[in-house]
């Protein structure tokens, strides 16, 4: 897909810009982001292939992952989780006050 604007003004309303996220500023022309239609469109098409508990079943295995890498990056000291992994995401740092020899 593609949107012409024929002024600046108009091509100023498709922007998005979430300040929120726990990985930073996330600011993108469009509000499908970086997610092209042939991606879209494959999602979809698997979505119909697996079936509604075929997307429920890898959903729940997802956010079972999720919550398994977020508890060992809870353990490991010297970091920390950043924010709520509510997606697919686990987003870390080191602590502030620890030291790492690389």
């Amino acid at each position: 897909s593609v949107v012409l604007s024929r002024h600046a003004r108009l091509r100023h309303a498709q922007y998005f810009c979430y300040p929120e996220w726990t990985g930073g500023l996330y600011t993108t022309p469009t509000i499908a982001g970086s997610r092209s239609g042939g991606l879209i469109a494959a999602a979809w098409a698997s979505l119909v292939h697996m079936g509604e508990e075929g997307y429920l079943e890898h959903a729940r295995g997802i956010a079972a992952a999720v919550d398994t890498i977020a508890a060992a990056v809870r353990a490991t000291e010297g970091l920390v989780v950043l924010g709520r992994a509510e997606a697919m995401v686990v987003c870390f740092a080191t602590d502030p006050g620890a030291r790492f020899s690389v």
